[in-house]
């Protein structure tokens, strides 16, 4: 059995401001590592905090998730590829796995860093080796209860969503593939074609 977590204190400095005091770094950073939390449906923003910072310097704007891809044609498996799809969803912080090919069903997923205040982005369309572009789309883990299913922002609830529908670009990430992109995938198309036809000649 994985041992509690322990808290040592929290503090509520203001609203819905607290601190949080871990037993040890090891329990603090178990927590940060499995980000998003939620508290009733609610988004809980992690942030680390030391005691030379007020908490009102702390600025609650982003908050980490882990996301998985669908979409994904043979050539974009490699964690270089996923590190530029994910960057579409927001600032890119690691891949998992980051060297081996992935041995889940599910496959690769990233975490990223994303701008509460935006809406989350759906998916990019990104370039192949032979069909041209196509659509590779975001799934987020632990989207909490409390966030709007119109507009994809943390800001609102769905039912008082009064916002403008999100743009083509806010939503779908469509950006130009660049030359390093490019690259990326022909690298790995290169060594999965090589990696089957090992296999056919078996």
């Amino acid at each position: 059995m994985e041992p509690k977590t322990e808290v040592t204190y929290i503090v509520v400095t203001q609203g819905n401001l607290f601190i949080i005091s871990f037993e040890n770094e090891i329990d603090k950073n178990k927590i940060l590592k499995n980000e998003p939390w939620q508290i009733m449906g609610y988004l809980l923003v992690l942030k680390k905090f030391s005691l030379h910072l007020s908490p009102q310097q702390i600025a609650f704007d982003t908050a980490l998730f882990w996301i998985t891809f669908t979409g994904l044609q043979l050539e974009h498996q490699s964690p270089e590829v996923i590190k530029l799809l994910a960057a579409a969803a927001g600032t890119f912080r690691e891949v998992d796995p980051a060297e081996n090919a992935p041995r889940m069903a599910a496959g690769y997923r990233a975490r990223v860093e994303v701008d509460l205040h935006k809406p989350l982005s759906q998916g990019t369309m990104t370039e192949t080796l032979y069909k041209g572009p196509t659509w590779v789309g975001f799934e987020y883990s632990s989207v909490p209860f409390h966030s709007c299913k119109k507009c994809f922002r943390f800001t609102h609830d769905t039912a008082m969503c009064n916002e403008a529908p999100p743009t083509v670009t806010e939503l779908l990430r469509i950006t130009t593939i660049g030359g390093k992109f490019q690259q990326q995938i022909h690298l790995s198309g290169k060594r999965n074609h090589s990696t089957s036809t090992q296999r056919d000649n078996k």
